[in-house]
């Protein structure tokens, strides 16, 4: 399958992703004339490569004269991360989700370009608008409304549809911490809308030493779009590299996009199912002969107090007869490395067999219900809107059964009894 992986070095932006695009290979005068499309006035694009840190890549600019930009106070811009020469430092005339929507269905562009640039708009604007209590037509978009800003998130719709919509893949993003400036005061690294928008898809991210935005709100809806799975490459054969540049000089890292062009093994149809969440997660396995129940379970109680998703002993037979158990571990694939040191310091095993796997599950979510025994939070588990499983937590549960002096049984019954919920509540 054609896959596309995106090894997030400095980071990303919306023009940082176009220069890899563009660094793959995909034609410039091509983009900016499908861009023509939109009814944007006074804005060109520039690409040209240059050089750091040894090695040649593309650095993508979009210039908005002055005189096509409104007059108000100074905003951060989406791409004040990497400082590229958007006219940050100038105002900018901004639009809302509405306009922006029609700019882009009165485009010439193609139905699939349509769909995935008004959803990068969209995922952006609904965080905006529950971040400062309002609704998606109301929010007035400060750092994406920008004209430059629409160029980056068309253009990338656009860019992968002349790259051959390939499949996307992406290592787990890493942001920087300390603060930045936008048009409501200081804000703490990572800004809350690309917290937000990656957390609508269940994204885990890690801050660095870095004191720099490196992880914008439009890289942030790109990765939310377009990638179907997180994780280091894997089974992919590369074809072509793309690099591309922002042009402040990062302190611990290069400030660039790495984009991995070729063919990797293909995927399970379920995998790539909106029907289902997916993601990769690391087993850990090793074999015990030696280690007394007592430390098996001391680790358990520590694998799940440290982060582990899950963890079991199966009973297996080894050489010389002997009785043994088989430690298995489910967790993070960035909490690998923490999980085999703690086996390997915390039992008698000297080795850890490990395997990424993919995981297939149910969308899910915790709501709640008042009943006459107390609040009682419910798991919900759905498939395209259609509740499946209803399960209250058995915590909050035996705690009421004991308050009550009543069977637990009878507080789980109560809950499941009173979870009327609507495929609406689904999506609040």
């Amino acid at each position: 399958m054609k896959t596309l992986y995106l090894d997030l070095i400095g980071g990303i932006s919306g023009d940082m992703f176009l220069g890899a695009l563009i660094d793959l290979g995909i034609s410039p005068d091509n983009l900016i004339s499908k861009l023509k499309s939109l009814p944007l006035k006074g804005w060109s694009l520039s690409a040209k490569q240059i050089e750091k840190n040894g090695i040649i890549g593309t650095h993508v600019d979009i210039h908005i004269p002055s005189e096509h930009l409104l007059t108000h106070e100074q905003e951060h811009h989406s791409h004040n991360a990497h400082e590229n020469d958007h006219n940050h430092h100038q105002p900018h005339e901004h639009h809302g989700f509405t306009e922006i929507k029609q700019i882009i269905e009165n485009s010439d562009l193609s139905a699939w370009v349509k769909e995935h640039s008004i959803n990068l708009f969209r995922r952006i604007g609904e965080e905006e608008a529950k971040i400062h209590g309002k609704t998606l037509e109301t929010i007035h978009f400060h750092e994406v409304g920008a004209i430059d800003s629409i160029i980056d998130l068309v253009g990338a719709s656009i860019g992968l549809e002349l790259l051959g919509k390939p499949q996307v893949q992406a290592k787990y993003p890493v942001d920087g911490n300390g603060f930045t400036h936008c048009a409501h005061g200081i804000i703490p690294i990572p800004v809350p809308a690309t917290l937000a928008i990656l957390g609508t898809r269940s994204v885990p991210i890690t801050q660095c030493e870095e004191e720099s935005e490196m992880i914008t709100p439009t890289g942030a809806a790109i990765l939310a779009e377009f990638v179907t799975s997180f994780g280091p490459m894997k089974n992919l054969t590369s074809k072509k590299i793309g690099i591309s540049f922002g042009s402040r000089t990062l302190k611990t890292r290069p400030n660039m996009l790495r984009a991995i062009l070729g063919e990797s093994l293909e995927m399970s149809p379920i995998m790539q199912s909106p029907s289902y969440q997916t993601d990769q997660v690391e087993l850990l396995q090793t074999n015990l002969d030696d280690t007394t129940p007592e430390i098996l379970g001391y680790v358990m109680e520590q694998a799940l107090s440290k982060g582990a998703l899950d963890i079991w002993y199966t009973p297996i037979q080894m050489k010389k007869s002997r009785p043994a158990v088989e430690l298995s571990l489910l967790c993070k694939i960035q909490d690998s490395n923490k999980m085999i040191n703690l086996i390997l310091t915390e039992t008698s095993s000297i080795g850890v067999r490990h395997f990424s796997v993919e995981r297939c599950k149910l969308h899910h979510k915790l709501l709640g219900i008042n009943t006459k025994y107390g609040f009682i939070p419910i798991k919900v588990s759905y498939k395209d809107g259609k509740i499946l499983h209803i399960k209250p937590e058995y915590e909050i549960c035996r705690i009421l059964a004991l308050k009550h002096n009543l069977p637990i049984q009878d507080i789980i019954n109560e809950g499941i009894k009173n979870s009327n919920f609507s495929k609406e509540s689904l999506n609040q």
